[in-house]
């Protein structure tokens, strides 16, 4: 699928646009000569938001005040952003918006994988994010779920009597057991299925340990009731998260055993089981954007990984310079 992406005033770039026409795409360059920029702005035309910054303030130019992507292919989709922070969307010409997660593009950017590998909490939100770019249900329990959290620390925090407070949080509990009975379900549900398919090409294991296992409906309330008991009575919010994922390469934890390559390959095969998934389930085909992903791996387990995708991927792969791969693909050199 040919694609023609039309910069203006984002990052560096003030006036530039790029054709695209092979199914992999290699954006080369020396350091700050925007390869992750142009990777940044597909990103964000499909997405909304960065994954390099928080504010998409720090995409436009120095010295200007907005920036717009198009980026066009089957539709045609443009963005303008301005440093008010108003942010304008279409397709087609007709003004839209985002999808909360995007099932048609993924990212896979160094940083991120780091994080991944070694903090707990990105690595619940990287596979929360996985599992609700495939089921909408569960990323609406998840955004309910969060709600109800906030409620509940205002309730914990208010200066109310004890029963009102009781009496408040009882009325939030019969859904918030229901929601995290399918959260820890389809959690549960998800793993097994990546051990499963990853068990086939490799050593790697994810470990999911929750204390909602086997529980039914009302045990999760009376575990959510007890744990209030004690946060009223130390008028201390105790936290969210009562599960934890271990990564595992031959038996130990992946942390401690495992090389820089072996974190490379177990972040692509996760992103890659749902990748897959979403295109034999939903019929389509996502795009893929690797940001200075492949540097510390050789050729060989590099043309391995990528050799997962077939020819209805578009793939993006911004680093240095190209190398050499089984399959037909471009370089845009800046």
């Amino acid at each position: 699928m040919s694609f023609l992406l039309n910069l203006f005033n984002f990052r560096l770039f003030d006036k530039k646009q790029f054709v695209f026409d092979k199914p992999i795409i290699f954006i080369t360059g020396k350091n700050q000569s925007g390869k992750s920029s142009i990777v940044e702005s597909i990103y964000i035309i499909k997405t909304g938001r960065s994954f390099r910054t928080n504010s998409l303030n720090n995409c436009i130019k120095e010295k200007e005040k907005f920036f717009s992507i198009e980026l066009k292919n089957k539709d045609n989709e443009k963005l303008i952003y301005n440093d008010q922070g108003i942010k304008s969307y279409f397709i087609n010409d007709e003004k839209s918006k985002h999808d909360l997660v995007n099932p048609n593009i993924f990212i896979l950017y160094n940083k991120n994988l780091f994080n991944f590998i070694f903090q707990t909490d990105f690595r619940r939100r990287t596979i929360d994010e996985l599992i609700s770019s495939y089921d909408k249900k569960y990323l609406f329990y998840l955004l309910h779920c969060k709600k109800i959290l906030e409620k509940k620390k205002e309730i914990i925090y208010s200066n109310i009597d004890y029963n009102t407070k009781k009496n408040l949080y009882f009325n939030l509990l019969k859904s918030f057991a229901e929601y995290t009975k399918y959260i820890n379900e389809k959690r549960r549900e998800m793993i097994d299925q990546f051990d499963d398919f990853i068990s086939k090409n490799s050593s790697y294991k994810i470990i999911y340990q929750s204390k909602f296992d086997n529980l039914n409906t009302d045990k999760i309330i009376e575990f959510y009731d007890s744990n209030f008991q004690i946060e009223i009575e130390q008028k201390k919010y105790l936290g969210p998260h009562n599960d934890y994922y271990i990564l595992i390469e031959k038996g130990k934890k992946l942390i401690e055993n495992g090389a820089t390559s072996d974190f490379y390959k177990f972040y692509f095969l996760l992103f890659y089981f749902f990748i897959n998934k979403i295109k034999i389930e939903q019929n389509t085909n996502p795009i893929i954007l690797f940001d200075d992903f492949f540097l510390p791996l050789d050729l060989s387990s590099t043309n391995n990984l990528i050799s997962y995708f077939d020819n209805d991927f578009t793939i993006f792969i911004s680093q240095h310079d190209s190398f050499k791969i089984e399959k037909d693909y471009c370089e845009i050199r800046l």
